[in-house]
């Protein structure tokens, strides 16, 4: 009976040896991509993705919530093992590995439809002063245009000076503006400035990583072969 008890635990022992912990990635409060509070059962449509994309592989990822600048350096640094969603750069290629991409993040300009006297582009923003959230790299965009950019804590903050009347526009990240006013949303009038892909990021010093890359890969395509990555957008709309 000894023995055969001490087999048993050999053998659940290897098994537990041979199972790979849970992958963890590090999110950025980012509505409606990452919500750091779920809302309604609904943690954002990147980790939705994400998690539905892993599942069809057999994992359960675990995410973590740090603000943005700290959760790219983590990943950077392979203390945890991605980022739930990023933009490319080709700094970042030195370090993190890029999947399938996910969507587009769209960027632009948001305006009141009544108060506008013409549809505002970057090209016709001289004079007219333009909220962007402080420390957003956005701010670059405002360079050369003549606008007065006025800096704001947040895009809660911005839509509310917009709706004030305070600035003349926002620029800002396109669905999370939208989420942040879907009550007020045919007030504003949009135009697209820039829009880029965006991916499921694998820090490259994490132990697996190509591997790891490859089953979120597989997951993506799963997933597209199920219909448009567009559906797990909608309950944010």
């Amino acid at each position: 009976m000894t023995l055969i008890l001490m087999a048993g635990a050999g053998a659940v022992a290897a098994g537990a040896a041979e199972t790979s912990p849970a992958p963890v990635f590090a999110c950025n409060d980012f509505p409606p991509h990452k919500l750091a509070v779920p809302v309604d059962g609904h943690r954002g449509y990147d980790i939705d993705i994400l998690t539905e994309a892993l599942a069809s592989q057999g994992i359960a990822p675990e995410t973590v919530f740090y603000p943005w600048q700290r959760a790219l350096q983590m990943a950077e640094g392979g203390r945890v093992d991605g980022l739930c969603s990023c933009s490319f750069r080709p700094e970042r290629a030195e370090t993190l590995l890029f999947s399938e991409s996910i969507g587009d993040v769209g960027i632009g300009l948001f305006s009141r439809i009544y108060r506008a006297s013409q549809p505002l582009t970057i090209e016709n923003l001289r004079g007219l002063s333009v909220g962007v959230v402080r420390g957003y790299s956005l701010a670059e965009d405002l360079k050369n245009t003549g606008a007065v950019v006025v800096d704001v804590s947040s895009d809660d903050t911005g839509l509310r000076m917009l709706e004030q009347g305070r600035i003349d526009a926002y620029y800002g990240y396109r669905d999370t503006v939208r989420y942040l006013s879907r009550g007020d949303r045919t007030a504003l009038a949009y135009v697209v400035v820039r829009s880029s892909p965006y991916y499921i990021c694998v820090s490259r010093g994490r132990p697996g990583a190509a591997a790891l890359l490859d089953q979120i890969n597989r997951g993506i395509l799963s997933l597209m072969q199920q219909g448009t990555l567009d559906r797990f957008r909608e309950p944010y709309r």
